[in-house]
């Protein structure tokens, strides 16, 4: 029988993590059960919350671009946690219902550079790390640049780090995406 995954709050977080959590409801009007799991280490949850600023704020790629990243690693990943809170998300950045059914299914998308962008986050992950050349100029055709193929890897990169945590930590969707 296993133990099921701690979770913390504002009360009986680590000290370095109550200042992270205030932020997050701060900025998402709520806390995340993931984030109660995240807290438990503060450097995991400011190293990942660093990660993921940096994706969403500092990156050249569009909103719909970075969540295309979000869903396609989350699936690869199998979170279906994170699988379900960035389909919500993907919406709200302007994908379509349909676009992001399809990234959950592993299926191509209608508009190409979006479907490039999925492969590469696909291959990237399943190819840990490593891209043939033909894929390299599949991403740079596309109109993709050397920069946003880093940036790509920093989405991921966050991704890696909550889906895993939320795997380790069994969480549950809050909400299901349909």
């Amino acid at each position: 029988m296993s133990k099921s995954y701690p979770h913390v709050n504002e009360e009986n977080a680590p000290e370095a993590s109550k200042a992270l959590m205030k932020e997050s409801i701060k900025r998402l009007g709520f806390l995340p059960k993931a984030h109660e799991v995240f807290a438990i280490s503060p450097a995991f949850y400011d190293s990942y919350l660093s990660m993921y600023r940096n994706f969403v704020g500092n990156t050249s790629l569009t909103p719909k671009e970075q969540n295309v990243v979000f869903v396609t690693a989350s699936t690869q990943n199998a979170c279906e946690y994170c699988m379900n809170i960035h389909a919500f998300g993907a919406e709200a950045s302007g994908l379509s219902k349909q676009e992001v059914k399809d990234i959950l299914a592993d299926q191509p998308l209608s508009d190409q550079k979006l479907e490039v962008l999925r492969q590469t986050v696909s291959s990237l992950l399943l190819n840990h790390g490593q891209l043939t050349n033909e894929s390299k100029q599949a991403f740079f055709e596309s109109g993709f640049t050397h920069e946003q193929l880093l940036e790509v890897l920093l989405g991921i990169g966050s991704k890696v780090m909550s889906n895993y945590a939320n795997l380790l930590a069994e969480s549950k969707p809050e909400r299901e995406y349909s």
